[in-house]
This record gives C-alpha cells, structure tokens and sequence, in this order.
C-alpha cells in the first residue's frame, strides 16, 4: 500500500472512530436522561396521588399509565443500553483496524485491545468468594 492510500485508510477509520465516540455520548447523555426519569418514578415525585404520568413522546406530551410509562422507560434504557454495548464494540474494531493500518498486523498493541471487560454474571463468584 503505498504512502498516500495508507494515509487516506488512515483518516478514514479515525474519523469513523470519532464519529461513533459522539454518537456513544449522545446515546449516554439519553441513558442518564432516562436514569433521571426513572429516578424519579422510584423517589415519587412524579405520580404525586395520581395514576398517571405526563411523558413527551415523538414531539407530543401524552399522559401514561405510571406503570406503563416505567415500563417504556426501561425498555428504552435496555435498547440504550444494547447501543452503548454496540458503538463501544464498533470503537474497539475501528481502533483496532486503525493500529493494524498504522503499525501493521503484528503490532503487539493490538493485544490489549481486544481484551473484554468481565459481565456482572461473571464477576458474581469471584465477589462471593472474596466475602467467605
């Protein structure tokens, strides 16, 4: 690959790395929205004696059902949350073609980029461990 093709393989998977930086902190800035909104519902400030709950929904202010607006609230921060996963996934892979392009396929940073961080299932035994 000679100098100049590097070069534009180069910016391009750093400009798709950042793009998919902004919209991972978009997708978090709607995550602590819905965190807040949850919060909320759980604190009681937002039934306040009534049933139900005034919610801004695609441009228009709708009145739910308490239980189902927690209900779409959660589901929206479940499918947030599969986003979040997703672009950081996307970042990790753009990063790592980015390292492979620069540095080429042997570079031994590469490595530690590919590493996973441990789910909640898993960290479960070694936190019971640590207690006994």
């Amino acid at each position: 690959m000679d100098f100049v093709a590097k070069q534009a393989e180069v910016e391009r998977l750093a400009e798709d790395i950042l793009s998919e930086k902004q919209l991972r902190i978009d997708y978090d800035r709607r995550r602590h929205e819905l965190q807040q909104a949850l919060a909320q519902f759980r604190k009681g400030n937002v039934m306040a004696g009534e049933s139900k709950a005034w919610m801004f929904s695609g441009g228009l202010f709708v009145k739910f059902k308490a239980d189902a607006a927690q209900q779409m609230l959660r589901d929206d921060l479940a499918k947030i949350n599969a986003e979040i996963d997703k672009s950081s996934d996307r970042i990790k892979q753009l990063t790592i073609e980015l390292e492979q392009t620069e540095r080429g396929a042997e570079s031994a940073r590469i490595k530690g980029l590919e590493l996973k961080g441990m789910s909640r299932s898993e960290l479960g035994p070694l936190a019971t461990q640590g207690r006994a």
